[in-house]
């Protein structure tokens, strides 16, 4: 070879009579030649790559993998297998959730035939991984070894229950990272204390990740013996490990950052001669800092107001109503007197929401819901539309607070009183009660009915039959597949609408085959 490649790159009238030899057969080949060097160089150097070709050995066959092993669990039907077909295919991932999580309680596993799509939908979503990873079968975790996309499977425990496997310690000191958090997370379901000391004990040779990812599981059955090491991890050298712990202490209303943070509102907000003073920190020191305060904060609202909502926004309501002996609506009353209403109102509906002040949620509602009279609004120097921009998020993070048929109550006394009440009914836990799906269905058909030849787009309508396509309960669904009547109006009018029942339709189709089928 190397005297081919040394006549190609000189030349044949630099290499002279030089003859071309390969040592092999080649070369009793190349002496029949009877043409010009230039040919005869190109000739011998194909027939030369040929017999390298056709004599090479084939190298040895890699080490077979070992087999999946045997399944434990059912093959699903054919029907289901198309119900899983069809929300893939549709790509309705809320859906898709349900039926994995019915098939899972149902003790079936995934078609081997969708184990590649559904591997690579859930390296592409990682909503969807807990959910797939308990109907994968044997010979989908089997499979997920061949492609690094798929490695998403190795982080999560096989077993299709939440028991405590019995090689559980084993896979704490040895699995991944997901599979010893979500050891953790069921150790903490029935033994907390537990919990604890193994995470103490490793605790310092954990990466940053790790250690948030670990102490996230304290969430479960959090109480005020997990105050100790939350303290400590006050210090932690992450920030992320340090907001964590700061929001597990918030929830503890005896802890001592939660006592902190009562002194500290204390001295930001007092009640004198029948008034809610607020005095603005001025500064805060590397305390505030640890318990999760942030000193160099670019929020609009500017550091001080900042610093104040933060402090107010982890206090226990409840603890205004011992210190100032008023009750909820006396204490909204007096903040309207303020210049600080909507800071201090809001910092209540997210005390309200972290502690779970169930007396709260309704005098809060009515205030977001704009109860109070513009007089008061405008003493307190704010607009109405601003008031709003706030209302939405925090009326329906409330009504979710309250017992089903109260919230569900508030939400049509809200659109009664002409209030925006839409975005609040959508936020209702799901499934929806029987009677208040109906009472939905018969305002969307009231509306559709309504339609003219002025009538817009109606983006928050179609928000709330999107809304509708979840929250409906079964026992909804025959009237909500019943026909949809829409005035002949304008013909882009009638598409639109007709386009978008259409779809509605499909959905509520499809999740009622996966009631029935699964």
């Amino acid at each position: 070879m190397d005297i081919i490649v040394t006549t190609a790159i000189v030349g044949t009238g630099q290499a002279g009579n030089q003859g071309i030899t390969t040592s092999t057969p080649v070369d009793a080949l190349a002496a029949q030649l009877s043409c010009e060097p230039e040919r005869q160089l190109l000739l011998a150097a194909g027939a030369w790559a040929m017999y390298r070709r056709a004599g090479r050995v084939a190298g040895a066959a890699p080490e077979a993998p070992p087999p999946a092993e045997s399944e434990t669990l059912a093959d699903c039907s054919r029907r289901v297998k198309q119900i899983i077909d069809d929300t893939l295919l549709q790509n309705e991932d809320d859906l898709l959730l349900e039926a994995l999580a019915r098939m899972r309680n149902a003790g079936l596993r995934l078609p081997y035939d969708f184990l590649p799509q559904v591997l690579q939908r859930g390296a592409e979503k990682k909503a969807l991984r807990a959910a797939l990873v308990p109907v994968l079968g044997t010979r989908g975790h089997w499979l997920s070894q061949f492609n690094p996309a798929w490695s998403w499977v190795a982080q999560y425990l096989a077993e299709t229950t939440q028991a405590l496997p019995t090689d559980a310690e084993t896979i704490w000191q040895e699995g991944t990272q997901g599979q010893r958090a979500e050891i953790l997370q069921r150790l903490r379901q029935s033994d907390p204390a537990k919990a604890r000391t193994w995470l103490v004990e490793v605790w310092k040779l954990e990466k940053a990740e790790a250690r948030n990812d670990f102490l996230a599981t304290m969430e479960t059955q959090l109480s005020m013996e997990d105050e100790p090491f939350l303290e400590q991890a006050l210090d932690d050298r992450s920030s992320n490990v340090r907001a964590t712990a700061a929001s597990f202490l918030a929830r503890l209303p005896e802890s001592a950052l939660t006592r902190r943070m009562r002194a500290r509102a204390n001295a930001i907000l007092s009640y004198t001669n029948n008034e809610l003073v607020v005095t603005l920190p001025e500064e805060i020191d590397q305390a505030w800092e640890r318990d999760g305060i942030i000193s160099n904060s670019d929020n609009i609202q500017g550091k001080r107001t900042t610093w104040m909502t933060k402090v107010l926004a982890q206090v226990p309501p409840q603890h205004w109503e011992e210190q100032f002996g008023l009750t909820p609506q006396q204490l909204l009353d007096a903040a309207v007197q303020t210049h600080w209403v909507l800071e201090l109102i809001e910092s209540w509906s997210y005390a309200t929401l972290l502690h779970r002040s169930a007396h709260w949620i309704a005098p809060l509602v009515d205030w977001w819901d704009g109860s109070q009279p513009d007089s008061q609004l405008t003493l307190a120097g704010i607009e109405a539309k601003a008031k709003s921009s706030f209302a939405r998020q925090h009326k329906a993070s409330l009504l979710a607070l309250l017992p089903q048929r109260e919230a569900e109550q508030k939400v049509l006394q809200l659109r009664e009183s002409g209030e925006e009440w839409m975005p609040a009914a959508v936020a209702l836990p799901k499934p929806w009660s029987e009677e208040f799906g109906h009472t939905c269905l018969q305002i969307m058909r009231d509306y559709l009915h309504s339609l003219n030849k002025d009538s817009d787009y109606g983006y928050e309508w179609v928000n709330f039959l999107k809304g509708m396509e979840m929250a409906l309960p079964p026992a909804c669904f025959a009237a909500a597949l019943q026909s949809w009547e829409i005035p002949d109006v304008k013909q882009w009018i009638v598409s639109y609408w007709k386009r978008e029942l259409t779809a509605f339709e499909a959905y509520i189709r499809l999740k009622k085959r996966i009631l029935e089928e699964i």
